[in-house]
């Protein structure tokens, strides 16, 4: 059974993995398998931890019908919410920096920022013509950006949900983006196999304040389509993998340091844990795999 999703915890010591109606939590240092939640009406496409470690959010759905993020208090293994705003699959899921609000992204072309309390729609984000697969909070709390198969990024305010900027993405349909600390660069990946990073400028005109991107390097490590992006927090390790069953792993400077080459089947979901020590991907092949990034050696298939 394919595994869609991965995240570690804030503090590293949790990897979740979501696969068909379930997600499953695994101590990082022992290797062993946690709690399980379960209950999930679907495929568990995207997983978010809220910055204080407490609640994980897990975002599927049954495609043509519902799209749902369902928020757990991991201490007890209890579902806190469960959030049914989206008419059709969720794709990508992130905690608003207060942990109060999800953002979700689904198939229904949407992006929302819910209330966990209450369940109330702060914003919807209807900019996208087509399904929206990717959300990213920046770790300095200022942006959003959405990711999308209209072939196109969205940068969006994260304290009032505005929309501030608009990325026609020259590598076809995005399918993740991801932030590199501190916040004003993002990483794009998608149909062409190339992943790209952009920074964020700001630009001021007396009050008024403008937003555009430039071009910082671009990766072309992976020979077909890039699903899956996952970047440390410290900023000094960025993992990549798709289609060919490679995960290509990059320093801070952009130079490949690994391809790790264990996967027997397309690249789900990488992560990276936040010191950058370990590198996790999940694959088609249903298998969680673990390398060190010293000497990108496998240590685990979980």
């Amino acid at each position: 059974m394919p595994v869609w999703s991965l995240a570690f915890s804030p503090d590293g010591k949790t990897l979740a993995a979501g696969s068909y109606q379930t997600v499953q939590l695994w101590d990082v240092e022992s290797r062993m398998p946690g709690k399980k939640l379960t209950g999930h009406a679907g495929q568990v496409r995207c997983l978010a931890w809220a910055a204080d470690g407490k609640q994980l959010a897990a975002g599927g759905g049954k495609p043509g019908e519902l799209g749902e993020v369902r928020v757990w208090d991991v201490s007890e293994g209890k579902l806190a919410a469960g959030l049914t705003e989206h008419r059709d699959v969720v794709e990508g899921v992130a905690f608003s920096a207060a942990g109060d609000v999800v953002i979700s992204a689904g198939m229904d072309e949407r992006a929302l920022a819910v209330q966990v309390a209450g369940k109330k729609v702060v914003q919807a984000m209807v900019d996208h013509t087509n399904r929206v697969a990717s959300v990213a909070l920046s770790p300095n709390g200022k942006y959003l950006v959405t990711g999308s198969l209209d072939k196109t990024v969205k940068l969006w305010s994260a304290t009032d949900y505005k929309p501030l900027a608009n990325l026609d993405f020259p590598g076809g349909q995005v399918y993740q983006v991801a932030f590199l600390p501190p916040g004003d660069q993002f990483v794009v990946v998608g149909e062409d196999g190339n992943s790209r990073i952009f920074r964020i400028n700001e630009s001021r005109n007396g009050k008024a304040t403008g937003y555009n991107f430039n071009s910082v390097r671009t990766l072309n490590g992976n020979r077909t389509p890039v699903h899956a992006v996952g970047a440390s927090a410290k900023g000094n390790f960025l993992a990549l993998g798709g289609e060919d069953k490679v995960v290509n792993v990059y320093d801070g400077n952009g130079n490949r340091k690994y391809q790790l080459k264990e996967c027997t089947d397309a690249v789900y979901a990488v992560a990276v844990n936040p010191d950058g020590t370990l590198v996790a991907a999940a694959s088609r092949d249903g298998k969680v795999r673990l390398w060190g990034t010293a000497d990108g050696k496998l240590i685990a298939e979980l």
